[in-house]
């Protein structure tokens, strides 16, 4: 309950369990969860309970995302969060799941496919509020405003928010960023086969910093994402942004 007040949750633990009833009761079993960690007040004991309990849930997956870090009393340091985050991955595991990408965890055969297609620069088009979409070398994010959104159901151009053109580069460098946050990681073979080049030099010296830092290594002619690259999937997304 408190973690849930925190979050400033529009819903209480008796609602989530009521809800859980009501999927089992109408045997809706493909069901995701999504668990913040970082919470103001949260104890890496906490987040352990927490992770057990949808363990016992058996969702298709499960979904392990940071809180932004503020200042708000009771937030947990970096060193905190990374031990949060190596527990979930630990305790998720155990429990047979797959750690696919930063952050997603799955039973085997159920992974977000839009997720995976979104982070392998695959063109995918996404529909709610906040949703992110890839056609035809444009990137867009659709608005996060409710009211806008309602007003504006039938006119895609008012219900989105951003518009970026991806010339071939940006193509490059997204693919890249995207790659990179997925547990295969980024194959230079694969790479020059999406887009008949190998990979620039000017992007290949880009990965020396994560690579220096320990958030990403070289394994079985891929590179790939650490344990604690995972946990700094955000820079790694940001990789050649200026």
């Amino acid at each position: 309950e408190e973690d849930l007040a925190a979050l400033k949750c529009p819903f209480k633990l008796q609602d989530i369990k009521n809800a859980l009833l009501f999927f089992g009761r109408f045997h809706m079993n493909n069901l995701g969860l999504t668990i913040n960690y970082g919470i103001p007040g949260q104890s890496l004991k906490d987040f352990e309970y927490t992770v057990k309990s949808c363990l016992n849930i058996h969702p298709s997956h499960i979904t392990v995302l940071p809180l932004d870090v503020t200042d708000a009393p009771g937030m947990a340091n970096e060193e905190e969060r990374l031990a949060m985050l190596q527990s979930a991955c630990k305790l998720l595991q155990e429990g047979g799941y797959i750690h696919y990408s930063a952050g997603l965890f799955c039973q085997p055969g159920h992974e977000y496919r839009f997720e995976a297609m979104l982070r392998n620069g695959d063109d995918v088009l996404g529909m709610g509020l906040n949703a992110y979409s890839m056609m035809d070398g444009y990137l867009t994010r659709s608005t996060d405003n409710l009211k806008l959104y309602l007003q504006n159901s039938g006119d895609f151009e008012k219900l989105t928010a951003q518009v970026i053109a991806m010339d071939t580069t940006e193509q490059e460098k997204n693919y890249i960023r995207g790659r990179l946050t997925m547990a295969q990681g980024l194959v230079p073979e694969q790479f020059e086969k999406r887009f008949e080049t190998a990979i620039p030099a000017e992007l290949s010296a880009g990965l020396s910093e994560p690579i220096g830092k320990g958030w990403l290594a070289e394994k079985d002619g891929a590179i790939v994402p650490t344990e604690l690259g995972m946990f700094h999937a955000k820079e790694l997304s940001s990789l050649f942004v200026c």
